[in-house]
């Protein structure tokens, strides 16, 4: 059981266990907020001098055609 779904029976914990549930769902908040700082900066969108890309060769996937806003908008709390 993953630790959504943890938290979703919460009731049914022990109450022995309910600081290391917390412990633990803290700990994966903190890891999935820093993968999405990383994709929610804008800079990571931007082509540096050196890139390969030709501009006007490049076919954006959804990832470079949101540019992060999704990440931003998620690490905001309004996702």
């Amino acid at each position: 059981m993953n630790i959504v779904e943890r938290l979703r029976t919460f009731d049914s914990v022990p109450d022995a266990d309910v600081i290391l549930l917390l412990n633990e769902a803290a700990d994966e908040i903190e890891r999935l907020r820093e993968a999405l700082r990383f994709y929610a900066d804008p800079e990571h969108y931007e082509y540096k001098v050196g890139d390969i890309a030709v501009m006007s060769n490049v076919e954006w996937n959804e990832i470079g055609l949101d540019e992060g806003a999704k990440a931003r908008a998620a690490l905001k709390g309004t996702e």
